[in-house]
């Protein structure tokens, strides 16, 4: 379906989700991939989120569904970066992001820095969500297409990670 065929009120609707959440998206990718390509890859986000219009379930509450899109963005990213390795599994690429590629997006004091590059991607990935993008349960469920149990009990356990990373005696492992 092309964007002229599609209902004047869906283009109005995705004209304001857009202009009020692309600062937020914009952000959310400087956090995470080099700030240079930030901008690129946000005009990704917003194309696949209209080319997808259709599948947005909670129109009012649009942000969770364009962070899941932008998850997915990020995620091709470190893919391509890492594109010469034939059948990685997703985790094992993501979690071999270089330690200096999260601190670059991050603002954050050298200990959490240290102790959030000791967490798997997808630890990270939740607590980010929470803490940088202040989700609720339910918005993070949503962003991650997953139920808001299992939300609350992967950010429980990312937090504990967290915590026992940050424990002095952990403070000095790579």
């Amino acid at each position: 379906m092309t964007s002229d065929s599609r209902p004047a009120q869906d283009r109005a609707t995705f004209t304001t989700i857009y202009r009020e959440h692309y600062p937020q998206i914009l952000a959310y990718l400087r956090r995470r991939i080099a700030a240079a390509a930030a901008e690129e890859y946000c005009a990704e986000v917003f194309g696949r989120a209209w080319a997808n219009f259709a599948s947005l379930l909670h129109p009012q509450r649009p942000l969770p569904w364009l962070y899941g899109i932008a998850g997915n963005v990020v995620k091709e990213y470190y893919r391509s970066k890492s594109s010469h390795q034939d059948h990685v599994e997703e985790d094992t690429e993501l979690d071999q992001i270089a330690a200096d590629d999260f601190s670059q997006v991050a603002d954050l004091s050298l200990d959490i820095n240290r102790a959030l590059n000791t967490l798997a991607y997808g630890d990270r990935e939740i607590i980010a969500l929470h803490a940088w993008e202040q989700l609720s349960i339910t918005d993070i469920a949503d962003s991650l297409g997953i139920t808001e149990n299992n939300a609350r009990v992967k950010l429980h356990r990312a937090r504990t990670k967290l915590k026992e990373a940050l424990e002095p005696q952990n403070l000095g492992r790579s």
